[in-house]
């Protein structure tokens, strides 16, 4: 080397970037079997299904793209801005390596960690508070906001253009029951596409036990991490669905958000809806339920009667300002995760927005300021 020449730099792609090559080969692949199931496809519904699925995995593939080009580029910057090894101070540690994501992109494998499994697990003494606890989750908890999209959607289509436009940005989508009895099991995966995107199945199982014993397994068949039953049931149906799907979270519904003390006392039920929703959530955890669906209004009690480690998913969000429809009990995001909520059911606010993946970015972003000011 000649006096006054600097040391060359290396270029070293990202760890990830061989990963998102992978992942992205993986897609084609499966692209191409799609197709040609498409071209065989019997009925309609299956042609609409497999079509769902494909402008899934091709919208999945795109985005490994882009985060494979923005990886390259990030670390291109690094370098260039980083000082020549000769140059540091002898105290300096080597330049990191760690990728930089992409503003709003989660990384490939953010998926492993959600705001499901982590809020499940129920190893750890967790805070009150669902703003306290997202800032303390892992980074692909913080990522992603920790909300389940309500794919309340008149057709299979619809549901799974909804799903793409999201899932950057939200940890879980729910299917219900209209969407599951319409088009049958293959909803959850085509809604799924390539995103591995958490489901929640919201189909509020309500049988006797061996009835439901029979649907939740299934329903386990289907790989969702949430799995509904009315703990209106009974312990011994609880029981029952938990026995049945071991690889999916059962979750009791106490009380529909539908429902307010007038609807209560004509249903026959002594006390208030707070009181009711306590025996239910009480109930439910007895029976080995490890989520449970309260209203908003209630979440705060619930945490108090079950503990820190049951996830409790909040229906009933409504944006500040916005009409309640046909809910009874209502709060805002920011509202029920200061209660003690760990996810968030939020539907027409994100689905009837001009864009429904911006919305629910600007949600996740206003939930993000609202954790950093606690």
């Amino acid at each position: 080397m000649r006096t006054g020449d600097q040391p060359a730099r290396t270029f070293t792609l990202p760890p990830a970037l061989a990963e998102l090559a992978a992942a992205h080969s993986a897609l084609k692949a499966e692209q191409e079997a799609l197709t040609a199931r498409l071209d065989n496809a019997a009925t309609s519904v299956d042609r609409a299904a497999l079509r769902a699925s494909l402008a899934a995995l091709t919208e999945r593939a795109s985005r490994a793209i882009g985060s494979a080009v923005a990886a390259v580029a990030d670390r291109k910057q690094q370098l260039a801005s980083a000082p020549p090894a000769s140059a540091r101070p002898a105290s300096a540690g080597p330049a990191s390596s760690a990728r930089v994501a992409p503003a709003g992109e989660p990384p490939p494998d953010s998926r492993e960690e959600s705001v499901v499994q982590t809020s499940a697990g129920g190893t750890a003494p967790r805070a009150s508070s669902g703003l306290d606890r997202w800032p303390e989750a892992g980074a692909a908890d913080r990522r992603l906001a920790p909300v389940a999209v309500a794919l309340d959607a008149p057709d299979i289509e619809v549901a799974a253009h909804w799903a793409t436009l999201v899932t950057p940005y939200v940890s879980t989508v729910k299917i219900g029951l209209e969407l599951y009895l319409r088009y049958g099991p293959a909803v959850v995966a085509t809604v799924r596409g390539g995103s591995g995107v958490r489901v929640f199945l919201d189909l509020k199982l309500h049988d006797i036990p061996n009835t439901v014993a029979g649907a939740a397994r299934a329903v386990a068949k289907l790989r969702p991490e949430i799995l509904t039953v009315h703990a209106a049931g009974g312990s011994d149906m609880i029981k029952a669905a938990v026995e049945a799907a071991p690889g999916t979270m059962v979750a009791g519904v106490t009380l529909l958000t539908s429902i307010g003390d007038k609807a209560l006392a004509e249903l026959g039920v002594d006390g208030s809806v707070s009181d009711a929703v306590r025996r239910m959530a009480s109930l439910a955890v007895g029976a080995g339920a490890r989520g449970l669906v309260c209203s908003p209004q209630e979440v705060a009690a619930v945490r108090a009667e079950v503990g820190p480690d049951i996830l409790l998913i909040t229906p009933g969000i409504r944006l500040a300002g916005a009409t309640s429809d046909d809910q009874a009990r209502i709060a805002t995001p920011e509202e029920a995760l200061k209660a003690g909520a760990d996810l968030l059911v939020i539907g027409r606010p994100i689905t009837r927005a001009p864009d429904p993946g911006a919305a629910a970015a600007a949600i996740g972003a206003s939930l993000r300021r609202a954790a950093t000011a606690t």
